[in-house]
């Protein structure tokens, strides 16, 4: 929903009036940006940081380390094990009360965290463009991971900064190798973007060629 609990809105303005420059990493912001844009100074920038939805499902459902592990692909598309998977599983309940999911029966685990992550991408792509403008900036997991020191220069340039030197060369050493997701070329993944209509907010959020998988 829209509404920050004051605790929460007291939390951040304590966090966004110290002196020095501050970031703030949340991942529960999407649905609220209007409260959290009247809390924020006029020159705040919005980094939205997505991840291959694919990527996020495995994550979810094999856990830290990939702690969980899945003895085939038939057994991961598969599970309907009622498991939080990250609240994904409470969030998709409410998703799935709409009109236009109403076809959707029984949805797999990997459905109810690909169901979430079209909506809080949405969401947070539709309403941080209106608020924040060109102090918005939608930055993919892959392309941190890919060139780190590009990717954050992207979002220096946005606070109108140069990227420090000791912060490129940091993220040089600290910033993983890009990973193919699990099971990436399984065609359960494009029959579930097809199943949940997801063409259009793949394309929108660089992902063109998954978009591409449903056609």
């Amino acid at each position: 929903g829209p509404d920050l609990p004051e605790h929460c809105a007291g939390f951040l303005r304590t966090l966004l009036q110290r002196d020095e420059p501050v970031m703030i990493k949340e991942t529960r912001f999407y649905d609220k940006l209007e409260a959290i844009r009247g809390i924020a100074p006029a020159d705040s920038v919005l980094v939205h940081v997505i991840r291959d939805p694919r990527a996020v499902a495995a994550s979810m459902m094999m856990g830290k380390g990939r702690s969980r592990s899945y003895s085939s692909a038939e057994e991961f598309f598969g599970e309907r094990e009622k498991r939080k998977l990250w609240s994904s599983r409470q969030l998709s309940k409410f998703l799935l009360q709409r009109p236009e999911y109403s076809h959707i029966r029984k949805p797999a685990n990997f459905e109810r965290i690909l169901l979430v992550w079209k909506h809080t991408f949405e969401s947070t792509w539709r309403e941080g463009r209106l608020l924040f403008g060109d102090r918005y900036v939608l930055l993919r997991n892959e392309e941190l991971r890919a060139d780190p020191v590009a990717a954050i220069a992207r979002i220096y340039e946005a606070t109108g900064r140069r990227t420090p030197p000791e912060v490129a060369e940091w993220a040089r050493g600290k910033v993983r190798d890009p990973e193919a997701p699990y099971a990436a070329n399984d065609p359960r993944w494009s029959e579930a973007f097809a199943e949940l209509e997801m063409e259009d907010v793949l394309r929108d959020s660089g992902y063109g060629s998954l978009a591409e998988s449903i056609e």
